[in-house]
């Protein structure tokens, strides 16, 4: 014990150090000037007067602030018309006024969303504008959703751009709340990157086709995959890397998956972008992610039906093995949350209503098998929910593949350099 204590110490001095030193930066700033300054990006000396107590002076405590060096921009230090705290300032201020919950940080947010809104007036007033992107995202009742539907008006556009304005936006939530152990703005945030991923994707396969040799073998190859009737259901394109793999798969999405071709729906994801959490804390990531492309292919809105509903059972599921109290789980692709959720991308799969084709890209983590000869568990988990996808979500629990539960016609592409690992 003695020797616990002994190692602990040194954090507890320097928290103790900290919190002496933050306290003197921010001592004689107002707590709803404090608060404000600490989580909006930027503020006039009109929009923190709305929200200073009675007596308290803005002008005062800026000066506060740009005399102890927490202050990047003022109407009194530059050109600029804003306040805007540097990175150390907006670190003290939030240590000392903003709540350390994610219940009354939503809460704090709110109120200032409402103030920026109310309060703005000119360039700041205007609809696209950053801040009103920020008091957007603040007062909103769910942040992530909210996000989400933005990203999904910006992608549905191709406007990379705007999709970009809005991820540089929400990062700071997605910050603050994660430190507050809530991650839900984090994984919004993580699909909008995905997102904008794809428009990129897709813009560049389409230039690098202009320059692409169809090889008739190649393409007879992924005939018979997609469209022919026998029970083979994948194929593995092998290959040292600069041969043509990815070339192939761009004439395959960019080309033949064309309605006055093949009139297929493909989504391709490329293995080696699935982040850490995949399998074991978001074990959903790689069908989430396939369902980001799916979406494109929806012709009656029922597609983007069924995936929100997966969605928000990956959330559940996110949440209960994120939680800080919660027990570790075994396989969580057994989970209820999980195996609801592959219904719900089976259904999503059928309401497509023509052949479905998933490629995994720079698949050499599926080839990889542990010295001791075990599969580690993202290549384990890739195949389970493959299968399952195809003979329904009740194999996830070892019961044998049913065709009429799942997608025998789903077809599958993986492309890498080695063979893949039974």
């Amino acid at each position: 014990m003695a020797q616990g204590k002994t190692r602990g110490a040194p954090d507890d001095l320097f928290e103790a150090t900290f919190d002496q030193y933050a306290k003197q930066l921010v001592r004689g700033i107002p707590a709803g000037l404090g608060r404000w300054f600490a989580l909006v990006p930027r503020s006039t000396m009109s929009m923190a007067q709305s929200v200073a107590s009675r007596g308290s002076s803005v002008e005062s405590a800026v000066e506060l602030l740009t005399a102890r060096g927490l202050v990047e921009s003022s109407p009194a230090t530059s050109s600029s018309k804003y306040i805007v705290l540097n990175e150390r300032g907006r670190g003290v201020l939030r240590r000392e006024f903003v709540p350390d919950d994610a219940k009354g940080l939503s809460k704090a947010l709110g109120i200032a969303g409402s103030v920026v809104r109310e309060t703005s007036s000119g360039k700041t007033k205007k609809k696209g504008s950053p801040l009103q992107r920020w008091a957007q995202l603040a007062q909103s009742e769910d942040m992530a959703d909210e996000l989400d539907r933005e990203v999904e008006r910006a992608a549905r556009k191709k406007e990379a751009a705007s999709l970009r304005r809005w991820i540089d936006t929400a990062v700071p939530f997605a910050r603050l709340f994660r430190d507050r152990g809530d991650r839900r703005m984090e994984h919004a945030v993580h699909r909008a990157n995905r997102r904008l991923a794809l428009i990129g994707r897709q813009a560049r396969d389409r230039r690098h086709l202009g320059n692409f040799l169809v090889r008739d073998e190649q393409v007879a190859a992924l005939e018979e995959l997609v469209r022919g009737e026998s029970d083979s259901w994948a194929l593995h394109l092998i290959g040292a890397g600069g041969v043509g793999k990815t070339m192939l798969l761009r004439y395959l999405t960019g080309e033949l998956a064309l309605p006055e071709h093949w009139d297929l729906a493909v989504a391709r994801v490329d293995f080696d972008y699935l982040n850490a959490d995949y399998p074991r804390l978001d074990p959903g990531l790689l069908l989430w992610s396939f369902g980001e492309e799916l979406r494109e292919h929806d012709r009656t809105g029922r597609v983007r039906s069924m995936l929100k509903k997966a969605g928000h059972y990956f959330d559940n599921l996110r949440r209960d093995l994120l939680a800080p109290d919660a027990t570790p789980m075994g396989d969580p692709t057994t989970n209820s949350w999980f195996v609801a959720a592959v219904q719900a991308y089976i259904d999503a799969l059928r309401a497509v209503e023509r052949p479905v084709v998933l490629v995994l890209d720079t698949c050499e983590e599926l080839a990889k098998v542990r010295p001791d000869g075990t599969v580690p568990e993202a290549v384990r988990a890739t195949f389970r929910i493959l299968e399952a996808l195809r003979g329904g979500p009740e194999t996830l629990h070892g019961l044998p593949p049913d065709p009429n539960a799942g997608l025998p016609n789903l077809r599958v592409l993986f492309a890498g350099r080695r063979p893949l690992a039974r």
